[in-house]
């Protein structure tokens, strides 16, 4: 950057100046230097000694004084401005002085550099000099002042005219009598010159002075073609050159005879030495290059005449060391190895000596080369490699010849590729090079590198020991070929078996030259695959036998260490050695024979003593075949893995008593088998088993046509990590056509299968039992079947009770119940023990159909299990199964054992509200909230006993821990039909199972069946159906009573002991029609018999979520039970306000409320309705609290809002939550409950509040008012979908140390939530109001959530209008009138919910 001087003081431009630094700059870096200090000594001196610490802050404290000291000095002379700035305008000053003068020397070599260089004088005439200086004259005048003084006057364009042809035709002349080179590719003749070329070397200009033929040539122009093709760019000849060779060939020509002969033979010679300069610069180029210094040598250069060059020096180095003749002599005397040498003739032609010689052919392509107009010493030499090659392959091909099994040149690489081995791969072949530098052979493998540079090293250093390496490559190879063969074999593949003993005298010559495979199943045995022949490829096959013994701890020193109590070494320390025990000649060409053969060899534990053909037991030592056996060597192993198996398998077999033929191998197939003939029952301990043993051999053996025993090949996937795999062994019966029966309606599979996956290396013991296992379940479900069959011809209710959908042997299915909907799978399964094996057959219960009913045989899973290994009766099961399969699903569907209950009398844990326990097959106990409880009792195909469990048949009383359940006998009579006492079996028609149960009166819409219904094996739904223990324990005397429900059930009618033998009818009304069940409903505590249908139509609940009669019927004798227990057991002993009714059931009195409850049932409804009295006494005055006037319309509008609440109607009037959710039973006290804190109410409430509470269900019940913008509702329960956690529990709470009654109410809008025009409106939400009643001071208030029985209620903006209500409220209402319903009234009319808490949900 230039500037210009200062022209004044004051106008100086301050130039920047680089070694400054700003005051501010100067501050910030100390400041940060010392808190980055400050930052480092606060984490390091953590972990320092106190002293250390001491002498660190000393030391950082001493550093930053000394820091600051010297910024104040600096502080201190910059106050000093003045000096400061006139040294600076000095220093700027000398700053431009210095830059001008570097400036202007900057200049000044740019223009000696540069511009200088094209201003030079053209150098002096000296020669002119000379001859001024000694002759004293000059012959011409210099071309400057020649060109000063002579005037160059051009011809005109009609001169040229007239000149040109006219010289055109001289120069025809010319060429045409004189004697032209045939090289000569191009004759121009244009513009008065002759332009004579050659491709590729040279083009000359020529012309002639005159029209005399005999005048000389004058050469105009002489250009050369010739380039070095690895630097096209670069000229060969400076043009002074050019110009001296022009001028010598001129000369040339003046005294020629033939001067265009003379012209073409001294340019094209100079030509050619032209190129044989380049080919010599391109060799100096190749052997400079990295790595071929010492293969590459120049030996010789004449210039223009010949240079020789030597390669491969490595290779002639070992040639010489391995034959002292092969060194030979050139013309010249000079020793070379492999070299050639390229002259350049008088003539100029190229020739080139080969040494050694090569062949004619290869001469000739190299010569070749060299006619080309371009060519490179690099083409030369690759041609010549590429020769030699050729030459060496050819003749290690000859060598390797007879070692391998074909052999071939890859001319475009080169390389030779050797294959060893039939039908090699790629990755098994051998590639041997040459290396075009060294000459040394290279050898390759894909596979290996080991033997391959043996290989090499042997074809460089020892031709003639190339035997021994190609023998170990081909080992090598066979080696390699075996595990890809067996690649899906889960075995052991071994070059060298580890800790083999090796000096053992049965395979001491097999080292080195086998594979051994190690049998999959088998441990300790091993095909062993020995190369007998390597140079004919002949492979010997032997069944290797191995023990494991220790090597370090003999058997003696391991006692000894034991006694002299020294620690036993571990696994790991103790050294195993694999000790051979029988080699085993083995024939690879067995398995392949056309013939079904039986295999009888066993291989015995023996040694051989002799290297003859025979061993001991005088088998025949293998024949050796080729290795394309190999190919089969899958089929090999694993055919000699499954004899080995089938052998041991055979010997287990035997051992069991169970009767086997020889093996048999089937050579098409690949499959061998062993063929079982008989297994003996015999040794059954068991006495019953008499007659599955006689059926087993009279008719269940005769019946079969064959039974066989095979394995499946084990493969695994090669891609993954070897793991151990199992095979998997099949067993197959045959029979001989599908009526194994002997009856038409059962058809029987034509085999049966038997699959066993047996785990590796482990006994075949357990196959043979899996074997027997399955045999014996087969026997046992077939025996069981044979009643049936014959059964099933003989009566037709089996036909019309279930249907046979499938029998394989080794499981049945049948179908059954409502429309065949159910199905029940039958299999048998042993459990052997040590002393005795527990027949137990297996069922598995299943829904086939989209129905209503879902079967739930699995909750009777046990007891039906024990009834039929009882029984051993199918018979007698499906008729079980039929009597029991409405009763049992339709009580599954029941919602109670879907409503989990916490009983805090049992330890706070959560059951459900009903519960199932099943004492037998067919007697049933059902408790309802741990209450009341139900006895049923199946008794025939169409008769059902239901009695109270409560009472103790034999003890004839009631049991302490339940409660009878009031009412029963008018619910129960209502269902009662004892039709069934006169239905046998045999009177069922086939249409039987397509009854109809649900009556048109029952008929509603119904939803899908659930995925839970429809999968049979969902245990996990029913779990709450059912008592888990195995028995009842006996620890009450309730329990005396259960002893009865624990017999077997007698399968019979024979309970059918009326003398009325009616026929049973499906559509008659269900009524007390037989004196039997007449005779029943007299006794105090009776049973009572229904029918399928009837006890269905009690239970009958048309979806899992509804409520049935009896759920019901219960839940409401468990509300009259609380309010019972309420007066029975009052809170205050000393308030007994509600008196009970002598000789009236469930009626009490109310005095000082002047009313009369009573608790009716119902016969109608089969439900409980409150009926209300005034006991107002005329007589008395009004004016007395214990004389209390009810109208008969409060009292009706008392009894609708108490028994909609309490009992419903009907139970299906609310699907989703019915109303009997204030049965409140996991209460703890029965205060806690609806109707307990609904009895506390009646006690302690004052009539003028009840009188107000009547009002406001009059105001519900109400028609719609247009002032009304709320319907209140009077909850005796806490609802749900209100924003409170303790649904159900009771809405009536009282607090007696203040007097104040909690009440909760429900508003809902009474707009039209259909009317389009008020959809916007802000009425248009239900919310919870809990108010408190202070008796004592008549106030009414909102709760504020002070309670910890109930939750706090959210601060929405409604609750804080209703507040503001009611505050403004106390100041008009009336002292002397209860507060309660002005308050409820006043919110219904008045209440305007803010447009922000519409959608909010108290």
């Amino acid at each position: 950057m230039s500037v210009n001087p200062p022209t004044g003081g004051n106008n100086a431009i301050v130039l920047p100046i680089f070694d400054k630094i700003r005051l501010s700059d100067l501050l910030r870096a100390a400041v940060q230097k010392t808190y980055h200090e400050l930052y480092t000594m606060a984490d390091v001196l953590v972990h320092k000694s106190a002293l250390e610490r001491k002498i660190e802050l000393v030391g950082f404290v001493y550093r930053t004084r000394q820091l600051f000291i010297r910024i104040l000095a600096i502080v201190k002379w910059v106050a000093t401005t003045g000096r400061v700035t006139a040294c600076e305008d000095i220093q700027n000053f000398l700053e431009i002085r210095a830059q001008l003068i570097r400036h202007t020397s900057d200049t000044l070599a740019l223009l000696a550099r540069g511009k200088l260089l094209e201003a030079r004088v053209p150098n002096f005439p000296v020669t002119d000099a000379i001859d001024v200086l000694t002759l004293g004259t000059v012959n011409f005048l210099p071309k400057r002042i020649a060109e000063v003084t002579t005037t160059f006057t051009p011809a005109t364009e009609k001169e040229r005219q007239k000149i040109l042809p006219r010289l055109q035709q001289i120069l025809m002349a010319r060429i045409s009598t004189s004697e032209l080179p045939i090289q000569f590719t191009d004759v121009i003749i244009k513009n008065g010159m002759v332009t004579l070329s050659v491709e590729g070397e040279f083009e000359v200009r020529l012309g002639v002075a005159n029209d005399n033929l005999s005048s000389p040539w004058y050469i105009y122009q002489t250009k050369l073609f010739l380039r070095d093709s690895e630097e096209p760019e670069q000229e060969l000849i400076h043009p002074m050159q050019m110009q001296v060779m022009t001028n010598f060939i001129q000369n040339l020509l003046y005294e020629s005879d033939k001067p265009l002969v003379d012209l073409y033979q001294r340019l094209h010679y100079y030509c050619q030495a032209l190129r044989l300069q380049i080919l010599f610069e391109q060799a100096h180029r190749i052997g400079n290059q990295a790595g071929k210094q010492r293969e590459l040598v120049i030996s010789k250069y004449v210039p223009c005449k010949s240079f020789s060059v030597e390669y491969w020096k490595d290779y002639s180095t070992n040639t010489l060391n391995n034959n002292t003749q092969s060194r030979k002599q050139v013309a010249n005397g000079k020793a070379i190895d492999i070299g050639m040498t390229i002259i350049c003739d008088d003539e100029g032609k190229f020739q080139i000596q080969h040494w050694p010689p090569l062949p004619v052919d290869d001469s000739i392509a190299i010569m070749n080369i060299l006619q080309k107009p371009v060519f490179t010493m690099e083409e030369i030499l690759n041609r010549t490699i590429y020769a030699r090659c050729q030459r060496r392959f050819e003749e290690l091909r000859e060598t390797l010849l007879p070692a391998a099994m074909s052999i071939k040149i890859d001319a475009s690489i080169p390389v030779l590729i050797c294959d060893f081995l039939p039908e090699s791969t790629s990755d098994e072949r051998l590639f041997i090079s040459i290396s075009p530098y060294s000459g040394l052979y290279r050898a390759a493998s894909y596979m290996e590198t080991r033997f391959s540079k043996q290989i090499e090293s042997a074809l460089n250093n020892n031709p003639n020991n190339l035997t021994e390496p190609i023998n170990s490559f081909k080992i090598w190879l066979i080696q390699q070929r075996v595990p890809p063969l067996l690649a899906h074999l889960n075995c052991r593949i071994y070059t060298r078996i580890p800790t083999l003993n090796q000096k053992n005298e049965l395979i001491v010559a097999f080292i080195n030259k086998t594979v051994a495979i190690e049998l999959i199943h088998h441990e300790g045995f091993y095909i062993l695959i020995y190369v007998s022949n390597v140079e004919q490829l002949l492979l010997e096959y032997y069944l290797l036998i191995v023990e494991k013994r220790l090597s370090t701890h003999e058997p003696l020193v391991l006692q000894q260490q034991i006694s002299n109590q020294q620690p036993k070494p571990n696994d790991e320390e103790i050294k195993w050695t694999l000790e051979p025990l029988v080699l085993c000649p083995l024939d690879p060409t067995m398995f392949l024979r056309k013939e079904l053969f039986e295999f009888k060899h066993l291989f015995q534990h023996s040694k051989k003593t002799n290297d003859d053909d025979h061993d001991d037991l005088g088998m025949i030592r293998t024949q050796a075949v080729s290795v394309s056996s190999l190919k089969s060597l899958v089929k090999f192993v694993n055919y000699y893995d499954e004899m080995l198996s089938f052998i041991f398998l055979k010997d287990d077999f035997q051992r069991k008593n169970a009767s086997c033929k020889n093996l048999l191998y089937c050579s098409w197939t690949g499959i061998p088998y062993l063929t079982i003939t008989r297994i003996s029952m015999n040794n059954e301990s068991d006495s019953s088993n008499v007659d599955l043993i006689g059926y087993v051999n009279e008719y269940f053996w005769p019946r079969i046509q064959s039974s066989t025993i095979r394995m499946n090949y084990t493969l695994y996937d090669s891609s993954k990590e070897k793991t151990s795999v199992d095979q998997l062994w099949i067993t197959n019966l045959t029979f001989f056509n599908n009526n194994y029966f002997r009856n038409a309606f059962i058809k029987t599979p034509y085999n049966l299968l038997f699959t066993f996956l047996h785990p590796t290396r482990k006994l075949y013991s357990n196959i043979v039992d899996f074997v027997l296992h399955e045999f014996r379940k087969t026997f046992e479900l077939t025996y069981l079947f044979e009643d049936y069959s014959s059964a099933l011809l003989e009566s037709v209710e089996f036909h019309a009770i279930s249907k046979l959908v499938l029998f394989n042997f080794s499981q049945c299915v049948f179908n059954y119940g409502p429309d065949f909907a159910f199905s029940v799978t039958i299999a048998f399964n042993s459990k052997q023990t040590e002393l005795a094996s527990e027949k137990i057959f297996d069922f598995r219960f299943e829904t086939k159909k989209t129905t209503f009913l879902a079967t739930a045989h699995r909750i009777l899973n046990r007891k039906l299990l024990l009834f039929l290994n009882q029984t051993q009766s199918l018979k007698q099961l499906l008729r079980l199964l039929y009597m029991t399969a409405i009763p049992i699903s339709a009580i599954a569907r029941l919602n109670c054992f879907n409503r989990p209950i916490t009983y805090a009398h049992q330890g706070g844990c959560v059951q459900p509200l009903l519960t199932l326990i099943p004492y037998t097959e067919s007697r049933w106990r059902l408790i309802f909230g741990q209450v009341f409880t139900l006895d049923i009792q199946i008794c025939g195909p169409d008769l059902i006993l239901v009695r109270d469990g409560s009472f103790s048949v034999q003890l004839n009383s009631s049991l302490s821990d339940l409660s009878p359940i009031p009412r029963l006998k008018e619910f129960l009579s209502s269902y009662a039909d004892d039709h069934g006492l006169a239905l046998e079996f045999s009177n069922i028609t086939d249409g039987f199972h397509e009854k109809d149960l649900v009556s048109p009166d029952m008929q509603i819409t119904l939803p899908p069946l659930t995925t839970a219904n429809q999968n049979g094996n969902d245990s996990t739904a029913y779990n709450s159906l059912m008592d888990t223990t195995n028995e009842p324990p006996v620890s009450s005397p309730s329990d005396i009573y259960d002893a009865i429900f624990r017999d077997s059930l007698p399968v019979t009618s024979a309970i059918a002991t009326s003398n009325n033998q009616k026929e049973h009818s499906g559509d008659q009304q269900t009524s007390i029609s037989y004196s039997y069940n007449h005779e029943l409903l007299t006794q105090p505590n009776y049973p009572v018999y229904m029918s399928q249908k009837t006890f269905f139509r009690m239970i009958y609940t048309p979806d899992g979520r509804c409520w049935s009669r009896l759920e019901s019927f219960l839940a409401a004798s468990i509300l009259v039970r609380q309010f019972s227990r309420g007066v029975t057991e009052p809170v205050d002993a000393n308030n007994t306000t509600i008196q009970s009714v002598p000789n009236e059931q469930d009626t009490y009195r109310i005095e000082r409320l002047s009313l009369q409850i009573s608790f009716v049932f119902d016969s109608f409804t089969n439900i409980y309705r409150i009926r209300l009295i005034s006991i107002f006494d005329p007589a008395l005055p009004i004016q007395q609290s214990s004389n209390i006037f009810w109208s008969p319309n409060e009292l009706e509008n008392m009894e609708t809002f108490l028994n909609e609440t309490f009992f419903p109607v009907s139970p299906y009037t609310n699907i989703t939550t019915p109303p009997i959710d204030i049965l409140s039973l996991q209460a703890s006290q029965n205060l806690s409950t609806a109707m307990g804190s609904f009895h506390r109410m009646l006690t302690l409430i004052q009539p003028r509040t009840l009188k107000d509470l009547v009002k406001i269900i009059e105001l519900e019940q109400s028609p719609e008012s247009h002032d009304h913008f709320w319907r209140a509702h009077w909850c005796l329960a806490i609802p749900s979908g209100c924003g409170f956690s303790q649904v159900g529990q009771p809405g009536i709470y009282y607090q007696p140390n203040r007097s104040h009654f909690l009440f909760v109410f429900r508003f809902t809008s009474r707009l039209n939530p259909n009317d389009s025009s008020l959809a916007n409106n802000q009425h248009t939400s239900t919310f919870v109001v809990p108010l408190i009643y202070d008796m004592a001071n008549n106030q009414t208030n909102l709760w504020d959530g002070s309670s910890s029985k109930h939750p706090t209620i959210g601060h929405e903006l409604k609750y804080q209008t209703i507040t503001k209500l009611l505050t403004a409220l106390k100041e008009t209402l009336d002292r002397n009138e209860c507060s309660l319903y002005p308050t409820i009234l006043e919110l219904v009319t008045r209440l305007q919910v803010p447009a922000a808490s519409n959608n909010s949900s108290s």
